[in-house]
């Protein structure tokens, strides 16, 4: 069972990827989200960039979408989302594949000028593209997630607040904040 806290960032997470607000997770909002994100390296629907990187981005969401909607709707309610993180928090390789996976992404399109970490202002564009935070709530998010003061984020430190953001318990944890204010 999951705590109250890890219930609302896993809230938050799917009120992120609800682009559209409809109460549900589906198609739609993949691809939403997808060219948002893309256009952080001015990849464009259609063309083979964009295709090598959608069938990346798609890998956790289609997973998500099998496990939690079999009658083949490929919508998900929030319901469905706490349950598919519920089983696949609790498999930790599975949790860290996973993870692994989308630091991986989130390098290859957010780290702009390709020095292997991400700048403040990358995550920050990062995150808007998401849609995890705006002009105004970006800044005190990213100072949140700097924990070493550094300006700047290794793949190690996303790692590690990703895993904060799935499995922490303590309100005061930087990972918290990862998807943005909760």
């Amino acid at each position: 069972m999951q705590s109250d806290i890890r219930k609302r960032k896993l809230t938050r997470f799917f009120n992120v990827v609800d682009t559209n607000g409809d109460g549900v997770f589906d198609q739609q909002d993949t691809d939403l989200v997808a060219v948002r994100v893309a256009a952080l390296r001015g990849l464009k629907p259609g063309t083979e960039g964009y295709q090598v990187f959608y069938q990346g981005f798609s890998y956790y969401w289609d997973d998500l979408r099998r496990s939690c909607s079999p009658s083949d709707s490929g919508q998900v309610t929030l319901q469905e989302w706490f349950d598919y993180h519920a089983t696949m928090l609790a498999d930790r390789e599975r949790f860290e594949a996973t993870a692994e996976a989308s630091a991986a992404l989130m390098f290859a399109l957010a780290d702009t000028n390709d020095d292997g970490l991400l700048s403040l202002e990358e995550y920050g564009n990062w995150m808007r593209a998401w849609g995890m935070a705006d002009g105004e709530t970006a800044g005190s998010v990213l100072e949140k997630l700097d924990r070493r003061g550094a300006g700047q984020l290794t793949r190690e430190d996303v790692l590690e607040l990703t895993r904060e953001f799935f499995y922490s318990d303590d309100p005061q944890a930087p990972g918290n904040w990862a998807m943005g204010p909760f």
